[in-house]
């Protein structure tokens, strides 16, 4: 043990646990490269390696080893790693948005009940959110969500400056480049504009403003002359009806329903001074960054039809093709070492591109799935293309092949990864009036964690239909004996920085896709004793396997077995 700590053992390390194989190798790893001088270290670990865990041994090391004043952050972008950290590691502080914790004084979370302690200058005697970035601040090691982070270093940079921690390590590492990305995008339509609380007829205005932007210097020229100046307008308006709202109270004796609602106004004034905050605050970084680097930046302009009032909706989304430019200053200046892992790194050079990394001091190192090749088997069913060309007569030969499947396990639970939300319509629209569609839960993004809550509290052999649970999602034991993936996950090629991203970094292409196919292929294997069955229907994976060949890992490819039908 002595070997790996270097030293005395101290409350970050637990003895009664015994370090894996693959944990000991991976600390080792990164002893040697601080050593050695490097400041970035890149650790792809499959599921089941032990990530946190290996994290802790880590942290013993350094303090005994580098730096015995040293604090970590933290970093993951899924709820239920966020949650397992904190459950295993009482010692770690962890760091939510303001919406996450409920503010007794107002009856609302501390978001809203904050901004109402703003503007009527009073103060909560107890408040969870200030509470928990004390906590956040002043602890040896802390956690918190990519969103928190960037936020805490691009807007409330007073809790980064005040913490000054020495060591980031970033978990599921191969999402982080792509979040922060959208972090600076700044997305506009005329519900924007509704969520700040605007007139119908400034609504109507903004609404001619939105459609007449088509590219970026029109939205350049709006932003400045009609925009901002209107969004912070509107915020101080809003302040000064929230305070008026505290001269009311005084007036009605602070009783009664109509006290109530006045809570009421103040609370929907709070969330639109928010809206105004933010859609400035983004508006102001894109102007501010696009003027050092204007190639960076793209204007995609989208269309939908709105549920409702059965109106197109035009949406505008301004965003930089690539972050590396920007990540090193607003993230990582202030760290004397930074750690990214994750199962998907798979390739040094193209992970410090992408992250703007110096590969001069950047270390990688890869250790292979620790589970076992029966419990995680593949079986390759060629149905056909799933291409814009061949899909419909590919899909209904897989819809054939899923209601197979299902009856196969009909009393276990599984996730169908489709990919997309076209493929999710189609099975929801053929199975849902079958002796299926009891079994199946579908979900739409805003109630996709509601669905998957759903899926794993069921007593159903339930079956998630899903495009987005690639990542981020621990189906662990029964709760997925079985998976189907329907179509390889190719980033879509109909978006202008999709496009400008193959232009620039043609591999970056082949990287995304795998990084996306491994991820689905995590899903649902979580421990060396867990099991279950993956079922891939897209015979492109055979395609992604000959030209993706040099990302994709062995572990991967010894699991498949090509069955004919």
């Amino acid at each position: 043990m002595e070997s790996i700590l270097d030293g005395k053992v101290d409350i970050f390390y637990d003895l009664k646990l015994t370090p894996r194989e693959q944990q000991i190798d991976g600390v080792n790893f990164l002893k040697d490269s601080i050593r050695a001088g490097n400041r970035y270290m890149l650790l792809n670990l499959p599921t089941g390696v032990g990530k946190s865990y290996l994290s802790t041994m880590f942290i013993t090391w350094y303090l005994n080893a580098i730096n015995g004043d040293a604090k970590f952050d933290i970093l993951t972008n899924s709820k239920v790693l966020q949650k397992q950290y904190i459950r295993d590691y009482p010692y770690i502080r962890n760091l939510e948005g303001k919406a996450n914790y409920k503010c007794e004084k107002y009856l609302t979370n501390c978001e809203d009940g904050m901004e109402i302690c703003s503007v009527r200058k009073t103060a909560c005697e107890f408040c969870p959110y200030k509470n928990a970035v004390k906590n956040y601040i002043a602890s040896r090691v802390s956690l918190t969500n990519f969103h928190m982070f960037n936020i805490c270093n691009i807007y409330t940079t007073s809790i980064k400056n005040e913490r000054k921690a020495n060591v980031l390590i970033v978990d599921e590492a191969q999402d982080f480049e792509s979040v922060f990305c959208d972090y600076l995008s700044t997305e506009l339509n005329v519900h924007n504009f509704v969520k700040c609380g605007f007139s119908d007829t400034e609504r109507i205005k903004f609404k001619n403003i939105i459609s007449s932007i088509d590219t970026i210097e029109d939205f350049i020229l709006a932003a400045n002359e009609d925009i901002l100046p209107a969004l912070k307008k509107q915020k101080k308006w809003l302040y000064s009806e929230i305070g008026k709202g505290e001269d009311l109270d005084g007036m009605l004796g602070g009783s009664g329903m109509q006290t109530l609602l006045s809570n009421e106004t103040k609370i929907k004034y709070s969330k639109q001074v928010k809206m105004c905050e933010g859609k400035i605050n983004s508006i102001e970084i894109f102007l501010k960054e696009y003027n050092t680097n204007p190639d960076n930046w793209i204007l995609e302009v989208n269309h939908r039809i709105d549920k409702k009032s059965k109106e197109e909706i035009r949406t505008l989304n301004v965003q930089p093709v690539w972050a590396h430019k920007y990540i090193p200053n607003y993230l990582f200046n202030e760290y004397d070492h930074i750690i990214f892992m994750s199962g998907t790194i798979l390739s040094k050079n193209l992970f410090c591109n992408i992250n703007g990394l110096s590969k001069d001091i950047t270390t990688y190192h890869s250790i292979p799935s620790p589970f076992p090749i029966k419990n995680r088997k593949i079986y390759y069913i060629k149905l056909g293309k799933m291409t814009h060309k061949e899909k419909i007569h590919t899909y209904e030969r897989q819809l054939e092949t899923i209601k197979r499947l299902l009856n196969k396990y009909k009393d276990k639970k599984g996730i169908i990864h489709t990919a997309n939300y076209e493929l999710a319509t189609w099975i929801q629209r053929d199975l849902m009036l079958t002796e299926y569609g009891d079994r199946l839960i579908f979900h739409e993004t805003a109630n996709r964690d509601e669905r998957l809550n759903a899926h794993i509290s069921s007593e159903k052999p339930s079956v998630l239909v899903s495009p987005s649970m690639m990542t981020g999602v621990d189906l662990k034991d029964d709760l997925s004996r079985f998976q189907i993936i329907m179509k390889m996950p190719y980033p879509n090629l109909t978006s202008k920085k999709i496009k400008q991203r193959m232009k620039t970094y043609p591999d970056w292409y082949l990287w995304k896709t795998v990084v996306d196919l491994m991820q689905s292929y995590g899903r649902s294997v979580r421990s060396e004793d867990d099991f279950a069955d993956t079922i891939i229907l897209d015979s492109c994976l055979t395609d992604v396997l000959i030209q993706f060949d040099k990302y994709i890992p062995r572990y991967f490819t010894d699991a498949i077995t090509i069955l004919k039908l």
